[in-house]
């Protein structure tokens, strides 16, 4: 017959049919799904059946050894505890307290497990719990289980929390998440994880790390500091709904409280904790970063030093890459498809795997425990995470749009459209997906194509230029065709409506993205992207894009002053202002007047708008002498930055290299006669930014030099005679 029947008849709960049925049959068959059904239908009609079917095939199996438990006379009790705690593993509901009360006939005991109380907890069974609770006989270590018979029994748990380890904490604890509310798995969790805290330990609370000094019961109140020694008080329920204990051997309670005391640690240990605390693989780079905090400049040296000693720590992999890295250890038995198995969602097991899977390879019989949970899975998104652990395009090619969309594996989306592209299937979809990826993914993308699907492709990126909508497709097109036109575009115009799209972006705070691209590509100033591309314009178009680029709002003035300077070298017709206010300065002097003005805009501005906006909120203006003496502040240097600003729109730097010292001019060392007071003098001539007074360096602007600009050596007027000019020499 059919085993399709078998499965049709225990799902209508036709027990007795199964085994009616497969009897005959279930010492042949070898498939353990079908064996599984006929002995969970024998264990629920309460027939022997363990016997018949295959023992090498089944023997691991929950429900054969349920069968043999409930008829071996002699079954061994080690064993019975190994199938409760496979019971608890699997989440075997249905046939839990059934084992118990046959334990307890059994052994004439009650089994005692890890997750004892849980269970008491969990079980919606009062007359078999209650029946049990008072059964068990427990030592005096076991405070959980204890506490829940007395929460169960209607007593107050006070009296027993004043006997433990730290009973202030307990009562805090009990008080907080157990008294007043329905005894639950999580109330009890929240209630276990509240009593951990203790005098001398370490939480990480609101991002930082604060030792615990005491605790106060009476107010219900911890007593924390940090690692720079400032003190704060927090209430009980804050710190244990908000944080977790720190373990005692964290790397980040030696880094920041105890780095003296690190040094004497083992470096295999010391290494350990580094990457516990990170949880995840370090470069060598990385793990000196943390391991200056205990040996300063030493700490590069001290892992060269101790390379060796590391290599042979079990608790570390190395893997001998540029550069190398190092990670945790798997240990025997923890493996990867072991923390899966009780993952009951993709979404669960992705987020876990892109984790695990980062800086390790999983081994084959572990990959295929991975696949065979995964594809038990009732999620149609599931795909992506089978691709990640086989690397099979199969999966990629079985991809639905929807499933790309929010897939976060980025080899998994760039399979899935190379598989689709190649079959010369481009939709305006697939480019809403493109948008995942990076622009090394789209360019190796693109040059794959077929001349059909890059006219396409082409098309496509025209319209994100024409539309500002697909932006990735944009950075992409910049990163590595900014120089080819696009069909009807040409490179200046695609150059003006990047420019253009970033402003449009910024102006309506879209996304960060795009900006920091633009940002980065055209306007790092080592790179000088923007400089170059606007050389190769034409004069008009050059002169549109210019002006966009004015109108950029995310670069600070700053920025834009010095690009703005450097494309008035080379096309000084763009200059916005009339020659008579043009002005020279040193370089020097510019760079920093620039970062004075900076320095005002974001930082002292800023901060003196926060003091008016704190002063302001304690009220009555009128006496409160801190507000006032903001506000003046703040007028004040606003006036200051309105000043140095229109200044340096309009000064360029002294071109020094064409100066030749034949006459007075911006960049030269000037000596004079003064005639009305018969005394010869030696002035520095230099810009408007220069000017020191006590080193006799003078502006070019000043009444004196305009007098004398232009006069050469032995040349004189009424008031000054030339007796020597020479180039002025830069720092």
């Amino acid at each position: 017959m059919s085993y399709n029947n078998i499965e049709k008849y225990y799902e209508e709960k036709k027990h007795d049919r199964v085994l009616k049925e497969f009897t005959p049959m279930a010492q042949e068959c070898t498939e353990q799904h079908i064996l599984r059904l006929f002995l969970r239908s024998a264990n629920i009609i309460g027939k022997k059946v363990y016997d018949i079917v295959n023992e090498e095939l089944m023997k691991s199996d929950l429900d054969y050894m349920y069968n043999r438990f409930i008829h071996e006379k002699e079954f061994p009790k080690a064993s019975g505890i190994k199938i409760l705690n496979m019971i608890l593993s699997n989440d075997r509901k249905d046939i839990l307290d059934e084992f118990i009360l046959m334990y307890m006939e059994k052994y004439e005991e009650s089994p005692v497990f890890e997750s004892l109380y849980e269970y008491v907890i969990n079980n919606k069974n009062k007359e078999i719990i209650m029946d049990y609770v008072n059964s068990v006989e427990v030592s005096k270590e076991n405070v959980y289980f204890n506490l829940v018979k007395l929460i169960l029994n209607g007593k107050d748990p006070v009296p027993f929390l004043e006997k433990s380890a730290s009973p202030e904490i307990s009562i805090a604890s009990y008080e907080h998440f157990l008294k007043d509310r329905e005894l639950t798995s999580e109330t009890f969790k929240k209630f276990e994880s509240g009593t951990k805290f203790k005098n001398e330990m370490f939480v990480l609370f609101e991002n930082d790390l604060y030792k615990i000094e005491k605790f106060e019961f009476e107010s219900r109140i911890f007593h924390l500091k940090d690692k720079l020694g400032r003190k704060k008080q927090v209430n009980y329920s804050v710190v244990a709904e908000k944080t977790n204990p720190i373990e005692k051997d964290d790397f980040r309670v030696y880094k920041f409280f105890k780095p003296e005391e690190a040094r004497d640690i083992e470096p295999c240990r010391l290494v350990t904790m580094i990457l516990k605390y990170k949880n995840s693989a370090l470069d060598k780079t990385q793990l000196k970063d943390e391991l200056v905090y205990i040996f300063g400049k030493d700490a590069s040296s001290y892992i060269t030093k101790n390379k060796k000693n590391l290599e042979q720590c079990e608790a570390i992999e190395i893997i001998y890459e540029k550069p190398e890295r190092f990670m945790l250890s798997l240990e025997e038995g923890n493996l990867i498809s072991n923390k899966i198995k009780r993952m009951k969602t993709i979404s669960q097991v992705k987020e876990y795997l892109l984790i695990a899977m980062k800086n390790r390879e999983i081994e084959e019989d572990d990959r295929e425990r991975i696949i065979s949970h995964i594809e038990m899975i009732k999620d149609k998104h599931k795909n992506e995470i089978l691709h990640l652990v086989t690397g099979d395009d199969k999966y990629a090619e079985a991809a639905e749009p929807e499933e790309l969309k929010n897939a976060t594996y980025m080899k998994f989306i760039f399979d899935a459209l190379m598989k689709k592209f190649a079959k010369e299937n481009i939709s305006e979809e697939d480019f809403e997906i493109i948008e995942r990826l990076d622009v090394s993914h789209i360019e190796k993308m693109y040059l794959s194509l077929s001349k059909e699907n890059i006219r396409i492709f082409t098309e496509f990126t025209q319209k994100a230029f024409r539309l500002a909508k697909n932006l990735k497709m944009i950075e992409w097109y910049l990163s590595y065709h900014v120089s080819e036109s696009l069909q009807e575009m040409d490179p200046d115009y695609i150059l003006l409506r990047s420019i253009m799209i970033s402003n449009d972006v910024y102006a309506m705070k879209k996304t960060d993205e795009y900006l920091n691209f633009i940002r980065k590509f055209l306007f790092d100033p080592k790179k000088e992207k923007f400089l170059e591309l606007v050389k190769t314009t034409n004069y008009d178009t050059g002169k549109r894009i210019f002006d966009e680029f004015m109108r950029t709002l995310y670069l600070n003035d700053y920025q834009k002053d010095e690009i703005r300077r450097q494309i008035y070298s080379f096309r000084p017709d763009y200059r916005d202002y009339k020659i008579s206010d043009f002005m020279l300065s040193s370089q020097k002097s510019i760079k920093r007047k620039q970062e004075e003005f900076a320095d005002i805009t974001e930082k002292t501005l800023p901060k003196l708008s926060k003091t008016i906006q704190e002063a302001a909120a304690l009220g009555d203006l009128s006496e409160n002498s801190e507000y006032k003496f903001a506000r003046e502040q703040y007028r004040l240097f606003s006036l200051r930055a309105e000043e140095l600003k229109s200044k340096l729109s309009k000064v360029e730097p002294i071109d020094f290299a064409s100066i030749k010292g034949d006459k007075v001019e911006a960049g030269t060392v000037v000596t004079i006669i003064i005639k009305s007071e018969n005394r010869e003098k030696t002035y520095n001539v230099l810009g408007i930014f220069d000017v020191d007074v006590d080193n006799d360096i003078i502006s070019y602007k000043s009444p004196l030099v305009q007098k004398i600009l232009g006069m050469k050596k032995n040349e004189e007027n009424e008031e000054y005679k030339i007796l020597d000019i020479k180039k002025f020499k830069e720092d």
